[in-house]
């Protein structure tokens, strides 16, 4: 068995436990007792060593964020510890103020037994105020939609294979699949919700929505999302089957990222994979812009 499949496993097994709990932990100290120790034990760390684990460290005043995470004297993840059900939204302020005064620390998650939101650093003592990825952990153990992300989230603070920079720009990535979700779910109706039987309507349907999902990231892609981003996440969201896709969707598609991609000095393959851009593609792409 991989070490992949044994991670996914285990990190189904924390979920179903912490959801078999909820009802049963009704104040922050039970998510800290019943829940949040469960997950720093998943992610390898031993929370009776309090130079791994750090509960309740003063950083001014009556400041006290619940758990420092450490890893050879240094921050790996600060965790503020909230109520079954609570909303974490209301309390990005509070993290972010903590955040602020640890200068060494990175990363920040907002954590109510159920419901994990990851922070990364918006700069020099500054949390970005928005999470570059957020979880449920009931949706997880029933195998929900987006749930290859999640494991991606969680992977990144496993003490073992635990690397700032590997995780900083995993998480920069994970921003960008949120930011593309989020365009894509105010923009678009769901892939293949199509009130028709008629199959060839139903094609063309389906086409128009990945076309048009594609033409919605291109033109609202977040700050620096590359087009190949771009087509690896429509295919992860589904937008774009990986197999069996009619040829009339394959054409939308790449005529839908050709402008994009042309800025970017790439050519989509006929397989659907990049490359570089020839001279006279690039002269055509050019000579396309020209008349648009």
């Amino acid at each position: 068995m991989s070490e992949s499949v044994n991670f996914e496993q285990a990190a189904r097994e924390l979920a179903r436990a912490l959801c078999a709990v909820k009802d049963d932990v009704d104040n922050e100290q039970g998510v800290c007792q019943s829940m949040a120790l469960r997950l720093f034990e998943f992610w390898g760390y031993d929370w009776r060593n309090p130079s791994e684990v750090r509960p309740q460290v003063r950083v001014t005043g009556n400041d006290e964020p619940d758990y420092l995470i450490e890893m050879d004297d240094k921050p790996v993840i600060m965790v503020e510890v909230k109520k079954v059900g609570v909303d974490l939204s209301k309390h990005v302020p509070q993290l972010k103020r903590y955040f602020q005064m640890v200068p060494a620390v990175k990363f920040a998650a907002l954590f109510n037994g159920l419901d994990l939101s990851f922070f990364g650093e918006a700069g020099a003592n500054d949390m970005c105020a928005e999470p570059f990825h957020e979880l449920n952990f009931c949706d997880l153990a029933e195998g929900g939609s987006g749930n290859a992300h999640d494991m991606r989230a969680l992977a990144l603070f496993v003490r073992s294979a635990f690397d700032e920079a590997t995780a900083s720009s995993a998480a920069a990535a994970l921003a960008s699949v949120r930011a593309a979700n989020e365009v894509l779910a105010g923009n678009l109706p769901p892939v293949g919700k199509v009130e028709s039987v008629d199959s060839n309507r139903a094609d063309s349907n389906r086409m128009t929505q990945r076309a048009a999902a594609l033409r919605v990231l291109r033109d609202n892609r977040p700050k620096g999302m590359k087009a190949e981003e771009i087509y690896r996440h429509a295919c992860d969201s589904g937008y774009l089957a990986e197999s069996g896709t009619p040829d009339v969707v394959i054409r939308s598609i790449r005529g839908a990222l050709s402008r994009l991609a042309s800025d970017e000095g790439l050519a989509v393959n006929s397989d659907g994979g990049w490359r570089a851009a020839s001279a006279a593609e690039t002269e055509s792409f050019l000579a396309a812009r020209g008349k648009e």
